[in-house]
């Protein structure tokens, strides 16, 4: 089992950093491994709703998109560490999330999702209702936290191990469910194209 941590923070910030490195010892102790992107591209285009990821299936802007939707086959899930500012993700989080899951969303289908979000004030809850309802369109199974997956030192602990106990519990589920063949065939293509106006 392999999960793809993303840090989608421009600058280094050190609550991120300290997340994602208590994610990875929390999913190491759970026997899942980890790996880690950081998106360091300095401007993430929106989407342009211009359809051509439908033909070429992949995006047109070449950037850490393509990357990571070509090799989604080696991980099982995707945990994503943003900031928050004004109570909503960043413009190059939701670019990313917006082109990656429109031009490869069939390529999660079935893998887990998590979110960790840093605010230096007020609250991160619309902001992780965002991502859940990306997660959601691209068919992930969500592995939801406690305190909208605050990264505030009192409660970020908690939620992390939570998360990673809970994503290894779902990610076993899922292997003996598969090896089992009981797992139901699931073709998300005819709902995704829907979903994306296709």
């Amino acid at each position: 089992m392999k999960i793809l941590i993303v840090n989608a923070e421009m600058n280094e910030v050190a609550e991120i950093t300290d997340g994602i490195r208590r994610m990875r010892e929390a999913l190491e102790k759970h026997g899942i491994q980890s790996k880690t992107v950081w998106l360091d591209s300095a401007e993430f285009r929106r989407c342009i709703s211009c359809g051509k990821c439908n033909k070429q299936k992949k995006c047109i802007y070449e950037d850490e998109v393509n990357d990571i939707a070509s090799r989604a086959q080696e991980f099982d899930g995707i945990v994503l560490f943003s900031s928050v500012y004004y109570g909503h993700v960043p413009e190059r989080t939701k670019a990313f999330l917006e082109r990656l899951f429109r031009s490869a969303s069939v390529r999660f289908v079935r893998k887990a999702g998590a979110a960790f979000l840093y605010a230096r004030s007020g609250s991160v809850k619309a902001a992780y209702e965002q991502i859940c309802g990306y997660y959601a369109d691209a068919n992930l199974y969500a592995v939801l936290t406690q305190y909208y997956g605050s990264l505030q030192e009192e409660v970020s602990e908690r939620s992390i191990q939570a998360c990673a106990e809970n994503m290894a519990l779902l990610l076993k589920g899922l292997v003996y469910a598969e090896r089992q063949g009981e797992q139901a065939e699931f073709t998300p293509e005819k709902l995704t194209e829907y979903m994306m106006g296709r």
